[in-house]
């Protein structure tokens, strides 16, 4: 190689480092936060009795909500579900939870939906914890289950922090997204280009109810791993871990350990 071309490769390897690092920091809302809209007409069907919500955030965003009700519910569920598709698409999901007796309650993001509104962590947060706050309204605390499933589960891990309830279950978490943007792009430094850290290991230092993490060994999503080191930011009195042997990212509820560990967590109630 004729060195006198090495500073100008080098320049140029430099160009293309900074111009993806400012890609991934501008296009990373795209990447974590597919959204889809729903016209305000949309309406929405099921087997089960439920009523649409929206509630109105401080800043005036529209947070689109259902709340699945039945006659004698054994307590209530506050799902917050992943980053894909919208409240229509997790309602087919909860409904495993109303058929097991218990009333749901679930938002849509925002501009998932009917959901509008910015894009920020702060407000997204503070869009979970008011509907948390909504939902439990007419429950007592013993009977109020946080679930989160996926990129849910940072909103719900957010929400155990600050409130109290009975259990939190989190299927497929992880432990951040500057965790998981070191494990997706190495060579550039999550820590400062992340716009949403996300970071449930740090929640997880305030939570104080009972734990339940479930992860497939073959999750292509969010690695095992990732879901492992959240496991390990707990007490181990305090939560358990969960090891769905072969099981990918959107298959497991379909496992044996998952239906009968969530019926044992749910026969408490």
């Amino acid at each position: 190689m004729n060195l006198k071309w090495l500073p100008r490769i080098i320049l140029i390897g430099l160009l293309i480092y900074l111009l993806l690092g400012i890609l991934i920091y501008f296009f990373q809302q795209k990447l974590l936060f597919p959204a889809t809209s729903l016209p305000d007409s949309h309406v929405f069907y099921s087997n089960y009795n439920f009523e649409e919500i929206d509630l109105k955030a401080p800043d005036g965003a529209r947070i689109n909500c259902v709340h699945y009700k039945i006659e004698a519910p054994r307590g209530l569920i506050v799902y917050y579900h992943g980053n894909g598709r919208t409240i229509e698409r997790w309602m087919d999901v909860v409904e495993y939870f109303v058929a097991k007796d218990f009333d749901v309650f679930l938002m849509d993001y925002r501009q998932y939906g009917k959901s509008t509104g910015e894009l920020h962590e702060g407000k997204m947060i503070a869009d979970a914890l008011m509907v948390y706050d909504h939902a439990v309204q007419n429950y007592s605390k013993e009977k109020v289950i946080l679930y989160g499933r996926s990129m849910g589960t940072a909103f719900a891990s957010q929400v155990a922090a600050e409130r109290s309830p009975s259990t939190l279950i989190l299927e497929s978490p992880f432990k951040s997204i500057i965790d998981m943007g070191s494990r997706l792009f190495p060579i550039f430094p999550s820590q400062y280009i992340s716009r949403f850290p996300l970071r449930s290991d740090l929640a997880a230092e305030k939570i104080k109810c009972p734990v339940h993490i479930f992860h497939g060994t073959k999750d292509r999503t969010v690695p095992y791993d990732s879901g492992k080191q959240l496991y390990e930011c707990y007490d181990p009195k305090q939560a358990t871990l969960y090891t769905l042997e072969g099981a990918g990212h959107n298959n497991v509820a379909e496992y044996e350990l998952y239906q009968k560990t969530i019926d044992q967590i749910l026969s408490s109630y």
